[in-house]
Formats: C-alpha cells, structure tokens, sequence
C-alpha cells in the first residue's frame, strides 16, 4: 500500500477516536411509575341467571254453561270512543265482562218455580189433611191407619218441595253463571271471545293477571340452589327497558325439569308503576364469597411479555441492588373479576406490580415511583 494512503488512514482513526473522546455521555432518567402491592383475598363468585317475567296472580276465566255470546263489556278508550274490552284493558272485581244469552236458563228457571209452587200447593193441602187427621184421632173417630197414612203424605208432600226449591237454586245458579265476572282487580292479557260465537261449559272466556306484583322464574342448577333460600334478595335485571328491581325468593320447586335438570325458582318483586310485563326477559345476578383465597393484581398490570406474542406478564419492582429497577415477571392469570385479575402463580404475595407506566418498561431499567 502507499506510504500516502496509510498516513491518511491513520490519521482518520485518530480523528474519530478524539471526536468520540469528547462527545459527552447520556443518562436516560428512570421511568416514572405508579405501583400497588399484590394482594391475596376471597373475591365474590358472581353467576348471572336468564329470567322471565310473570304475572303475579294470574286468572283463566272459563264459561260453566254453554250458549251464544250475548254482550262483552264495553269501555272507553283514550279518546273517549266506545269499545268492547280488549287485552291490555284494567278490570275490577266482581265486574261483568261478558254474558251468554240466558233465554234457555230463564225459562229452565221459570220452570222449576213452577214445579215448586205445585210442591207447595199440595203440601198445604197435605198439611190440611193431616190437622184434621190428628184432631179426629184425638176423638177416637178414625183408625191409626188413617192418620198414618195423613203423616206419609204431609212428610211426602215436604220432601217434594225440598227438591223442588232445589231444582229452582240449580236453575238460579245456571242463570247467574251466564254472566262472567272479574274475581280480581287486574288487566285482561287476552280475550277470547267474540259477540256470537258459541261457546260451552269450559270454554276460555279472559285470561286476567294482577300486576301488583310480578314473578321473576328463574331455572337453577342443583349446584347454585343453595344461593336461592326462602325469603333472599335478589337483584332482577330487565335489559330491554333499563329497568333493575329487587325481588325475594317465593318459592323454590322441590323437584327439577326432567329435560333441563334446573328447579325453578320463583321471585317476586313489587310492580307498582306496572312497568315490568308478562313475557319480558330478565336476568338475576347473585354474588358468593369464594372459599378459596386467591392473588389479584389490577387488570392493567398485565401484558404481554417483551417480545413474545403469547403468555402474560407483569412488572415488578426490585430494589435489592439500591436503585429501583423493573423486572419483567411471566405470570399465569385467572379470572377477570371487575377491575382486577387473578394470579395463579408467577408473584408473591406483597411484591409490588407496575400499574401505570408498564407499557414502557424494560426488563432491568431504573424507575421512580410516584404516589
């Protein structure tokens, strides 16, 4: 090589060499930080339950006797019109909401007041007979036989009425029940029933329901039945209208679904502004302290390790060696429970997490923690 091109290659090696002497070292400060201790505790087991509303007393009104719909109740709607009673109507007890036409029941009736006022007439002919009978037995002027025979006939005579006032109480009754009437105060959920139409003994005629009160039914495992006793609070949930009550347990079935294997457990709960409906779909949350005490650490702890695509980690702080520093710890997570998260294994309890500023944290580098 030139005796020129190796002075000059020397001298460029001493001038990078001063140049790199004299540019002055950087210190990167430490990373400010938020920590929190790692926590052990039982959290709360919280299971979510599907629900449907019910009505809290719910009426099928059925016909006894059978014949033509004569008259269904009319009302007034909003605007004042005349209309006949329909779903969504409210009703009171012992309203008429329809009748059967009577006519048939009317003469039945007529009849058998007929037939007691004969039974009647020959009583007090028989009643007659039998005075006269016991008068001229006390003078010795008829045999036994005859006023026996006038006793027979007046205690015949009395039963023939006794039947008679029946058939007129059984006539009576068929006449009453031609008229349905409301047994409770409450809305009609469905009518079924139309002026005309011919209808028989157990035929449906309303279906009301009482509102007051509301059930929510709820299916249960045998395994969650423990959280349901009589008399417990249970917060009830309606997504559709944004609506959250708080109802007690009435009643749990003693025996489960043969197909869903779920007991039904019923809970009702106060309606008085009749916001909550038949056939709505409701949820019931129940919380239950977990036995077993488990490790937490906030959620925005975790992360996942520097450079890795799987697993999680989290920081924490170690200031063994004097200054504090972060090191990057592998953890093994369990469930989410509102804004913190179990930690199966990977930390120890009372060990500080990095909650705010893991995002820029390196493994081995200086922190400063902040309140």
């Amino acid at each position: 090589m030139p005796l020129i091109g190796r002075t000059g290659g020397l001298v460029l090696v001493m001038l990078c060499a001063f140049a790199c002497k004299g540019r002055p070292e950087v210190h990167k400060p430490p990373l400010p930080v938020r920590i929190q201790p790692v926590q052990t505790g039982s959290p709360e087991l919280t299971q979510r339950f599907s629900a449907n509303i019910e009505p809290g007393i719910r009426v099928d009104l059925a016909w006894k006797v059978g014949g033509y719909i004569d008259e269904i109740l009319v009302v007034k709607d909003d605007a004042g019109r005349s209309r006949l009673l329909h779903d969504g109507d409210m009703v009171h007890k012992g309203q008429v909401l329809a009748r059967v036409r009577d006519a048939d029941y009317q003469v039945r009736l007529a009849q058998a007041r007929g037939g007691l006022a004969q039974a009647e007439a020959a009583m007090s002919a028989a009643r007659q007979d039998h005075v006269r009978a016991t008068t001229l037995r006390a003078e010795q002027a008829i045999p036994q036989a005859i006023m026996d025979g006038a006793k027979a006939k007046l205690d015949g005579t009395q039963g023939a009425v006794d039947l008679a006032a029946a058939y007129v109480r059984q006539a009576q009754l068929a006449v009453d029940d031609t008229a349905l009437h409301a047994p409770i105060n409450g809305v009609v959920l469905k009518r079924l029933i139309e002026v005309g139409s011919l209808v028989g003994p157990g035929s449906g005629g309303f279906v009301l329901a009482d509102n007051v009160f509301v059930k929510a039914v709820l299916g249960v495992p045998d395994s969650a039945l423990s959280r349901f006793p009589i008399g417990a609070k249970v917060p009830i949930r309606v997504d559709a209208i944004d609506a959250s009550a708080e109802g007690l347990v009435t009643r749990v079935s003693p025996f489960a679904d043969p197909r869903s294997r779920v007991f039904d457990v019923e809970v009702s709960i106060p309606n008085p502004t009749g916001v909550l409906k038949p056939g709505m779909v409701a949820s019931a949350t129940t919380r239950k302290a977990s036995e077993q005490a488990v490790m937490q650490v906030p959620l925005a702890c975790v992360r996942r390790p520097p450079g890795a695509a799987a697993g999680y980690a989290v920081f924490v702080v170690d200031d063994s060696g004097g200054t504090p520093v972060a090191r990057v710890r592998p953890v093994v997570i369990g469930e989410v429970r509102g804004g913190s998260i179990e930690i199966l294994d990977g930390v120890r309890e009372g060990e500080r997490v990095v909650v705010s500023g893991s995002a820029l944290a390196v493994d081995g580098g200086a922190v400063a923690i902040i309140p």
